[in-house]
């Protein structure tokens, strides 16, 4: 199901190939956080994020935190990294995208949506009609209600669907 299968598939968002981005037009990119940016038990943010963030931004891409995590926690990763954010988005339910699109004052064809989750963040992005771009989680460690969603995002977690 197209709805299911992400647009990009990438080990880590440092994969993330920038210059083609920009080429095929994307000018503003939403990022999950747990497990995508940084660990969902973490609150360190690594040094290559901060650079990563940079890059991104020095590309002339916009960047917008776009999360289920409690307001707290994206405020806090939002002020550190210095990019605007929203939490409790409640992906993949459209609302949180729209609220995003009309912020970052980008088209649906522009934006690209970068997270771990297959029913939340590629499900969501396909919903709402934007490019969807999914990384592996960085850490195991996760609420008992996403350790079980990841059982049954399995078959559509590879670019062949095996």
């Amino acid at each position: 199901m197209s709805l299911l299968r992400p647009d990009l598939y990438l080990e880590t968002i440092y994969d993330l190939n920038i210059e083609d981005l920009v080429r095929d037009g994307i000018v503003t990119v939403f990022l999950d956080i747990d497990n995508t940016m940084i660990p969902w038990d973490s609150d360190h943010i690594p040094p290559k994020l901060y650079d990563f963030i940079k890059r991104l931004e020095n590309s002339g891409l916009k960047l917008f935190l776009l999360s289920n995590a409690r307001r707290e926690r994206v405020v806090q990763v939002s002020e550190a990294l210095g990019v605007n954010g929203m939490g409790l988005a409640r992906k993949p339910l459209k609302r949180g995208f729209a609220q995003a699109l009309e912020i970052t004052d980008s088209q649906k064809h522009q934006v690209l949506m970068i997270g771990d989750q297959i029913f939340t963040d590629v499900l969501g992005a396909k919903l709402f009609g934007i490019k969807a771009a999914l990384v592996n989680q960085l850490s195991p460690k996760e609420l008992l209600f996403t350790k079980l969603m990841r059982h049954l995002e399995k078959p559509f977690r590879s670019p062949k669907g095996e």
